[in-house]
């Protein structure tokens, strides 16, 4: 009886998203073999084989499908696309993105140069690599789309 009075039902926070045994405070790893291979082919240096995930993100998409990103410990991110759903099964895109600079923009001017000429297009150009655009877009370019995202951290 006396539970019932003095219980605190503190407010349960939503749990952040979970996929492929991914979650908030997990972990995964890259075939290190693989890394090493493949470590010449890339403009990052020092990318890790071993990920703690640090924060969870999800941005609902407005073609319908969800984009999870699962944060690490070491600046860079997994990104998981699903459509119909949140299960394996509805997982059509995985990609580990690390960041290789980022920009500011302080003015409209600035804002237009990079839209003209750095990104949106269908190509660009790195350090003598050529990346093609992974998304579907009607003509050469694609402009910017602004999306939410909901995030959980580790407490």
């Amino acid at each position: 009886m006396f539970k019932k009075w003095f219980k605190s039902d503190a407010p349960k926070k939503p749990a952040a998203p979970e996929v492929m045994g991914l979650y908030l405070g997990g972990s995964f790893e890259l075939d290190a073999l693989k890394l090493k291979l493949l470590t010449p082919q890339l403009c990052i240096e020092g990318a890790a084989s071993k990920h703690l995930i640090q924060a969870v993100g999800q941005a609902e998409l407005d073609s319908g499908g969800t984009l999870l990103r699962f944060y690490t410990d070491d600046d860079a991110f997994l990104q998981v696309v699903l459509d119909g759903g949140m299960s394996e099964n509805h997982i059509t895109d995985v990609k580990l993105w690390y960041f290789y600079s980022t920009t500011t923009i302080g003015n409209q001017a600035q804002w237009q140069q990079c839209l003209n000429n750095e990104i949106s297009r269908p190509t660009y150009e790195l350090e003598g690599h050529s990346f093609s655009r992974v998304w579907d877009a009607v003509g050469e370019e694609s402009p910017p789309v602004a999306v939410t995202e909901k995030t959980w951290e580790e407490d």
